[in-house]
Formats: structure tokens, C-alpha cells, sequence
């Protein structure tokens, strides 16, 4: 109980921190953790139908079972965001279970009338092995829009829409140390636009040395 407590208190204090720094759906993740001491970089590129994603991919392991990660991602749109999430693997036997939350900031850019900036939240469950796993979780999206009038009387004003949708996701990873990720995600849109089926895939780098839990 008191190792449980440590780790709720650790999974809130950086809960916090994450919601400072502010998703893109997939963060090329299994449901494994990575180990205290031990680090990833790489990269990713998601082919959706509209537009792609490229992105920088770090993480690292905490405490026992936990782990975190940011991502960084460009978009075909001109336009970038920020994704962090925080994984705690709760079953390791006989599949990996492990919850995943993430958190979203993205911007436009170059907007001459329009700054939209869009918020979100993405609770997962990621379940399976190291190398085939699965995953369920929920879009919960803030999109804020600021326009300024052009004639008088000058004013800005503020649109808020707030929407949510499911998200299914299939993946596999090879390797050890050098780990290869492709994934499929069917993204059921909370922007009232049809659902999204992304194709994409991460490669990254695991590096350090493990500490003992």
C-alpha cells in the first residue's frame, strides 16, 4: 500500500507538470514501460488521409512501472503540436495492461484572421505484449478561435467548440534496443469530420543504463 501510494503521488505530481507543458493520437508506444534509468529518442511519421505528421519522439522511465513522454510534431497544414503523455503499466501478467494519458497542444500558423489553438486530452489502455498490442481510448478536444474585426468598432471576440470521440489503435514493435513501431489507428473525429484511419509508424533508440526499482 505504501509503494501504491508513492506512485499515485507521483503519477500526480507529473500529471500537473504535463498539463503545464500541454496529441496527436499515437505516441508509437507499447504497453511496455521503460525501466528507471532507461531513455528514448526517435521519430515518427503518421499518413492520415488529409494530411501527415512528423514528429520527434523522447521518454523516459521514472519510477517502477511508470513512465513518460513528449512529442513533438509538424504538420502538412502549417501547423505544430505538442504531445505528453504519462504511462503506468498496472498488469504485467499474462498480457502487458498498461494506462496512458495524454495531452495536447496545437497551433496554426500564419493565420491572418484566425488563430486557432486546439487543447486536448486522451485517455488510453493499451494492452497486449511488447511486440503485438492494441489499444482503446477517448478524444476529448478544446478548440479556440480568436477573430479581430477589421472595421469599427474594433473588437475581439472568442469561439469555443468542445467535442469528443473513440479511438482504436493496432500495433506491433520489433527490436531491443533499436525499437521499429507501425501502427493503425481508426480516429473516430470529435471534429465532426468523417472518421480518420492513420497509418504511421516510429523508430527510436533505448538508451541507459537501469537503475534498480
Amino acid at each position: 500500500m505504501k509503494i501504491l501510494a508513492h506512485h499515485l503521488l507521483a503519477i500526480l505530481l507529473l500529471i500537473s507538470l504535463i498539463v503545464e507543458m500541454n496529441c496527436v493520437p499515437s505516441s508509437y508506444q507499447s504497453p511496455r514501460v521503460l525501466r528507471p534509468g532507461e531513455k528514448s529518442v526517435g521519430a515518427g511519421i503518421a499518413m492520415p488521409l488529409t494530411e501527415g505528421d512528423v514528429s520527434l519522439l523522447l521518454r523516459c522511465g521514472v519510477i517502477k512501472n511508470l513512465d513518460v513522454g513528449i512529442k513533438f510534431g509538424g504538420y502538412s497544414e502549417i501547423a505544430y503540436g505538442i504531445f505528453s503523455d504519462i504511462k503506468y503499466c498496472f498488469v504485467e501478467q499474462p498480457l502487458l495492461i498498461a494506462a496512458d494519458l495524454g495531452f495536447l497542444y496545437h497551433k496554426d500558423l500564419f493565420m491572418s484572421e484566425t488563430e486557432p489553438r486546439t487543447y486536448g486530452v486522451h485517455p488510453t489502455v493499451l494492452l497486449g505484449s511488447d511486440r503485438i498490442y492494441g489499444g482503446i481510448g477517448w478524444n476529448y478536444l478544446i478548440q479556440r478561435e480568436t477573430y479581430d474585426s477589421m472595421f469599427p468598432p474594433y473588437k475581439t471576440w472568442v469561439t469555443t467548440t468542445q467535442s469528443s470521440g473513440p479511438r482504436i489503435m493496432l500495433g506491433a514493435s520489433w527490436g531491443k534496443r533499436w525499437k521499429f513501431n507501425p501502427e493503425i489507428i481508426f480516429n473516430f473525429d470529435p471534429l465532426s469530420r468523417p472518421e480518420i484511419v492513420m497509418v504511421g509508424c516510429g523508430i527510436h533508440r533505448i538508451f541507459g543504463k537501469p537503475t534498480r526499482d
